[in-house]
């Protein structure tokens, strides 16, 4: 088994009533800074 340097986000969903509001762009973000602190080069 090989160890990966990327990050796969398959799906990402948000509440029909949450939509327009910048959670997804949270997760996102809230992503981003994951991969990054653990050390992935890529997502």
């Amino acid at each position: 088994m090989y160890e990966r340097d990327y990050l796969d986000i398959d799906e990402i969903g948000v509440d029909k009533d949450l939509r327009r509001h910048g959670v997804a762009s949270e997760i996102i973000s809230y992503i981003l800074d994951y991969a990054k602190d653990k050390g992935f080069k890529r997502v």
